[in-house]
């Protein structure tokens, strides 16, 4: 993928205002669309070609294809919110607490457009002391634990969310912890319940994450979770957030509740400011980028890592994802900077040695 291709996925998911539709060859739109596609930014760049009125050249086939995505997308979307609604009402009988998490709270009150958005499944926060009671509700409702890769019990003591729980084509992850177990959050799973923000999804009143909390969980799932592999549609969601509810976050809280993992913070807010157009308070970025000691050189170095990650470069580009994950782990740890060069140098070391074929 060349860099005016690159350009055009980065700008068709830009919050500060609707970009013009992409101009590109008609060898370049297929594989545009194929990378929106894998990244989960299809519907963006539909949106995009859609409100823009001037000939975008997009040859016949790209564009039904883009069409197809779409109406895909919205018919899953459908599935999971029905699936939501019944799911919902099961645990209200049982008086068991929900916090809908990820895309299911992002939907409908932030993208507006069940089409635009892809979920794949839904997450849902219960109570740790009610999680295997939950469990048994979806088992009652017909849903089963997918086991292939370790065992329920695995999950209990290792994740954040039990096994997933499938029926049909639907998957349902409870969550009895907001992040994985290692990644440090300075707030609890009880005051985020306490907290939580009233919206309507699937048609009915549900608690979702308050705005705050919200950007701290898609930016710590993006930056420590997944490493911003991949990461475009999840910038999307953070800008997305800070757009459609500016008004209502809470910056200083996102700061507070940031301690321990501002570098991470600071590294997914700052990627999302500058690649996608989020508005990100400046006052909360200095804060996060002095209390984490990031440097001029530092920030320069996230950035070209990140943008090169969230696209999913190959290994043949300037950045290979090999040197760019372990460069985004080293500048998002917490220790000093000689401990994060030497655990730099430990990491390339170790990667270069698994990537050299044996005598």
């Amino acid at each position: 993928m060349d860099p005016r291709e690159r350009a055009v996925l980065f700008d068709v998911c830009r919050a500060d205002g609707p970009p013009a539709s992409p101009i590109l060859t008609a060898e370049e739109w297929p594989r545009v669309v194929g990378a929106a596609t894998r990244l989960g930014v299809a519907g963006q760049l539909r949106s995009a070609i859609a409100r823009d009125p001037r000939d975008h050249g997009i040859p016949a086939e790209p564009l039904a294809e883009l069409q197809r995505i779409y109406y895909a997308v919205s018919a899953k979307n459908a599935l999971l919110l029905a699936t939501l609604s019944e799911v919902l009402s099961a645990l209200e009988l049982r008086a068991i607490p929900v916090v809908v998490l990820k895309g299911a709270a992002l939907l409908e009150p932030v993208y507006r457009d069940v089409g635009l958005r892809a979920m794949h499944d839904l997450d849902l926060m219960v109570p740790a002391g009610q999680v295997l009671e939950a469990a048994q509700v979806l088992e009652e409702i017909g849903f089963t634990p997918d086991e292939w890769y370790r065992p329920r019990e695995w999950y209990l003591d290792n994740l954040h969310h039990l096994v997933p729980y499938r029926r049909g084509s639907v998957t349902v992850e409870l969550h009895h912890r907001l992040l994985p177990l290692w990644i440090p959050l300075g707030v609890s799973s009880e005051t985020l319940t306490a907290r939580a923000h009233p919206e309507l999804l699937a048609g009915r009143p549900v608690a979702t994450l308050a705005p705050s909390d919200l950007l701290i969980h898609l930016t710590l799932h993006l930056a420590l979770a997944n490493r911003f592999a991949g990461g475009l549609s999840a910038l999307r969601d953070i800008a997305e957030v800070t757009r459609r509810r500016e008004a209502a976050v809470d910056w200083a809280a996102a700061v507070r509740d940031s301690a321990g993992v501002e570098r991470a913070m600071y590294a997914g807010l700052r990627a999302a400011q500058v690649m996608v157009g989020a508005d990100v308070s400046d006052v909360a970025l200095a804060a996060l980028r002095r209390t984490a000691g990031v440097g001029p050189l530092e920030d320069r170095l996230l950035l070209a890592a990140i943008r090169g990650l969230a696209l999913r470069v190959t290994d043949d580009a300037l950045l290979p994802n090999w040197v760019a994950i372990a460069w985004v782990r080293v500048l998002t740890d917490e220790r000093s900077w000689p401990a994060r060069v030497i655990e730099f140098t430990r990491s390339v070391m170790r990667t270069f040695a698994g990537r050299v074929p044996e005598p």
